[in-house]
């Protein structure tokens, strides 16, 4: 064999490997194509089912699929925000109670702002008070983190708007943001309106709080002053209790228990008759209208729930005035200088849910003339960051606040107090953990859910 023979064979050689090496370069690069194409797939398909079981309220499913791609979740999160110690013994007990160990609480002390959203890594769901605000960029930051569902555990305001969807609406929306949460896909839940009964003692233990001077005496005894000079009660017996509201529910009761100390219950709904004059109420009266299911008799318009008359008659005749009513555009500044003046003297309020009714500046000049003899709030608007909170070594930077409970004759005991009792607390904490299992297994419909 001649030299340049060898050389061709060589050559040839040389010529196969490289064709060798440059099919298996393209069947290496053509099946890194079909696996690219491939996981494409899977991901779409992965993000179709996710999307349709966080719908749903399946957590679960959507963690089935995607158990080969991630760390599946060994148990479920729920952090706690706003979180003080009479809450974490509640959710405590309710856990150990049912004995389940897939759900971890996790207390935090802080309210929900956006520095504080990273205590939710790893959580499924956020457990939020009325004093945190879930803005957009909250709930934006929260859904990077894995969060999918969140409880609200004490939204007087959504209480105090009893079926009022409008309302209801108007109270969520102070809290959280409703648009966000319907664009991520974020489940809202909150806790069960709690018995009416809770709202009837809290009433009638501040009108006997208020009447009595109960709380006047108790501050002086603790300095060991044991006078009774200024501290003249009121008796009940056969005074007039004057019920503005739109529950016929709480005025029935309320009358029921009224009536058994002696007194003479009247109420009025400024959203059925606004300004109404006796001679217009009397005219329905005669035409025999029905006012909210209320058939009228034709002398007098008295009903099981107390005597119904006009806005004029209420404020005149009334020794005590009993205000519940919703926070809505309706009854903004319902209370002027013009309803102090036609008061009788020593009228005492009682105000559950809305201080909007009153106009301030009005009212510090009515205490200040004496025209009360005590007041009563559950809240007072834009405070709420400072109620359920120890504000004794910092400064209080509400001027309406300070200027109010400066009078001795005041009591604020914010929303919170209406409902801390041992029912409601553990109400909240039992379905908190009840709508969680709920929403992890799948359950649908679900309890407690808020419809957007």
């Amino acid at each position: 064999m001649s030299f340049y023979d060898l050389e061709n064979q060589q050559q040839d050689k040389s010529i196969e490997q490289l064709a060798v090496k440059e099919n298996d370069v393209y069947n290496i690069a053509r099946g890194k194509k079909l696996c690219n194409t491939m996981q494409q797939r899977l991901s779409n398909i992965h993000s179709s089912i996710q999307d349709r079981s966080i719908q749903t309220g399946s957590y679960l499913a959507a963690n089935r699929v995607q158990k080969r791609t991630s760390v599946a979740r060994t148990k479920f999160i729920v952090c706690i925000y706003n979180a003080n110690e009479q809450e974490k013994f509640y959710f405590e007990e309710t856990l150990t109670s049912a004995a389940n160990r897939d759900v971890e609480y996790r207390f935090i002390p802080y309210p929900l702002t956006f520095e504080t959203c990273h205590y939710s890594q790893d959580a499924i769901c956020v457990c939020i008070s009325t004093r945190d605000h879930c803005t957009s960029e909250i709930l934006r930051q929260l859904n990077l983190l894995a969060v999918r569902l969140i409880y609200l555990r004490d939204c007087a305001d959504l209480i105090f708007a009893d079926d009022d969807q409008t309302v209801k609406q108007q109270a969520l929306k102070k809290c959280i943001d409703l648009n966000a949460v319907s664009r991520l896909k974020l489940t809202l839940a909150s806790v069960p309106s709690p018995p009416e009964s809770m709202l009837i003692e809290y009433i009638v233990t501040l009108v006997l709080t208020i009447t009595k001077n109960i709380h006047r005496y108790y501050t002086r005894m603790r300095t060991l002053n044991f006078s009774l000079n200024g501290l003249t009660s009121i008796e009940l017996y056969k005074r007039k209790v004057g019920i503005i509201s739109m529950n016929n529910r709480i005025i029935q009761k309320l009358s029921t228990i009224f009536d058994s100390m002696g007194c003479t219950v009247i109420h009025w709904d400024p959203t059925i008759h606004p300004g109404m004059k006796s001679s217009e109420l009397i005219k329905e009266k005669q035409n025999n209208s029905p006012i909210r299911g209320i058939s009228m008799t034709n002398t007098k318009t008295t009903t099981k729930d107390g005597s119904l008359v006009s806005s004029e008659e209420l404020y005149s005749q009334s020794d005590i005035i009993i205000v519940y009513l919703p926070q809505d555009e309706r009854t903004n500044k319902l209370i002027n200088y013009d309803i102090f003046n036609k008061l009788k003297e020593s009228v005492s309020f009682i105000i559950l849910g809305n201080t909007k009714v009153f106009d301030f500046n009005q009212l510090q000049y009515a205490l200040r003339q004496g025209k009360l003899n005590a007041i009563s709030f559950s809240t007072i608007t834009g405070a709420q960051d400072y109620m359920n909170t120890d504000c004794s070594n910092k400064a209080l930077n509400h001027d309406e606040l300070l200027q109010v409970i400066a009078h001795p004759n005041v009591i604020c005991t914010g929303n919170e107090f209406i409902f801390n009792n041992d029912t409601f607390l553990h109400a909240s904490a039992q379905t908190c953990l009840e709508t969680l299992l709920d929403f992890v297994n799948g359950v649908f419909p679900m309890k407690n859910i808020i419809q957007l």
